[in-house]
């Protein structure tokens, strides 16, 4: 039997994420689709290797995105035509897209890759990344399962400071007034300055993850 989702019609996540022996295409659909409409036509529909767990970007026409077949994928949003394909060595978690493509992965690496798919450079740490980047100021900012939060030179890939946990955490930092927020599974949620100096640390009852910034307040 043929194993295929169709995601135009499947909304079962525990099928999308199954394995990486299904083939999932990718598909974009007009956004003003009326609810009485009982058929859905895709603009268009693009194949590709595993499921998608990471977040889609859109940049200059382009859709950047990661999937479980340890491919980082570009693809014109005007034809659905893949413009390219950049390999990691597992999953591609997540990314961020600015003038670059940030992207973790479970290989335990953050990629810089050029907006045409070349690699600048990549930063290994000892286990799995499942994180969105964040960068401001000339910095990156990113959390994995060894615990520590990471600080590197946007330019050179070189690790600036980390700050150290010792618990993982599968949140994302935030970013703000020169600030970086960020919570883990021992349950303490941080305040980091960008040169490394920890302003405080709250410690909950359970673990922590993305923080929200709003009003004024810090929610986990």
């Amino acid at each position: 039997m043929q194993k295929y989702i169709n995601l135009a019609g499947t909304f079962d996540a525990d099928t999308v994420q199954t394995g990486d022996s299904l083939r999932v295409e990718l598909f974009a659909i007009e956004s003003d689709i009326k609810l009485k409409e009982r058929s859905i036509s895709p603009i268009f529909g693009i194949g590709i290797g595993g499921s998608v767990i990471s977040s889609m970007e859109v940049v200059g026409g382009t859709v950047y995105f990661g999937a479980c077949d340890k491919k980082l994928y570009a693809v014109d949003l005007e034809n659905g035509k893949e413009r390219w394909r950049f390999e990691a060595g597992d999953i591609v978690w997540d990314l961020t897209v600015t003038d670059f493509i940030y992207c973790t992965s479970y290989d335990g690496c953050l990629y810089k890759i050029t907006l045409d798919g070349k690699l600048v450079w990549k930063y290994r740490t000892p286990d799995k990344l499942a994180c969105k980047p964040a960068v401001a100021d000339g910095k990156v900012f990113f959390v994995g399962k060894d615990g520590h939060l990471h600080a590197l030179d946007d330019l050179t890939g070189k690790l600036l400071w980390k700050v150290v946990d010792g618990t993982p955490s599968w949140g994302d930092p935030e970013v703000s007034d020169g600030i970086v927020y960020i919570g883990f599974q021992s349950g303490n949620c941080y305040a980091v300055a960008e040169n490394g100096e920890v302003k405080w640390k709250f410690t909950a009852r359970g673990p922590t993850g993305n923080p929200v910034l709003f009003a004024g307040l810090v929610c986990f």
